[in-house]
């Protein structure tokens, strides 16, 4: 027992130490990470996802954004994003520059509601402000709502700031301890895929 009691305190100071590291180690970890598991690849082509590591898929990528299967969507998503609200306002009136090309800037702490804001909570938050009724998450106009205003923003880097609220650093905190935590029937967590 006298034995078993240090090693246990260590592991546990090791993986707190890890998990209380701050957000800009965090990124910096990740990128020497993939740059030595990877050198050959540069690190802006990692915004193709799986496509910078496996040269055949990333072809036949292209070759499907020739007839991308997701067009309909991006259309169906551009008509309910220009379809005015009941008030005759419309969702480029509750984002900056109009909600194209803002992907990029979500998800970020909104310091005066003191929580995350994902760009779908802001879509619906946006419909609640005009009166609308907010749409379900996950599936249906919200999706292609949230395709269309995400295709605008191709190719633009996500941002990664929280500013000096704590509040911000302990949600950062938080999705990281459930980006690493084991569950589910075959114990994985998100960083293990």
């Amino acid at each position: 027992m006298k034995k078993v009691f240090p090693l246990v305190f260590a592991l546990s100071a090791l993986f707190s130490g890890q998990l209380l590291a701050d957000p800009e180690s965090d990124r910096e970890a990740f990128v020497k990470y993939f740059e030595q598991r990877f050198p050959d690849v540069a690190l802006e082509n990692y915004a193709n996802g799986i496509y910078a590591l496996d040269k055949p898929a990333y072809e036949q990528w292209l070759q499907i954004e020739e007839f991308p299967p997701y067009e309909l969507a991006i259309e169906e998503g551009e008509q309910l994003f220009n379809t005015p609200f009941a008030n005759g306002k419309g969702y480029a009136d509750c984002f900056p520059d109009g909600g194209i090309g803002i992907r990029q800037n979500y998800p970020y702490f909104d310091t005066d509601r003191g929580e995350v804001v994902t760009l779908e909570y802001a879509i619906n938050l946006c419909r609640e402000a005009n009166g609308e009724q907010p749409l379900k998450y996950k599936k249906g106009p919200i999706a292609s709502i949230s395709a269309y205003m995400a295709y605008t923003s191709r190719g633009k880097p996500f941002a990664m700031d929280l500013g000096d609220d704590p509040r911000a650093l302990a949600a950062y905190e938080q999705g990281k301890q459930f980006y690493y935590s084991k569950r589910g029937q075959l114990n994985f967590s998100c960083a293990d895929c």
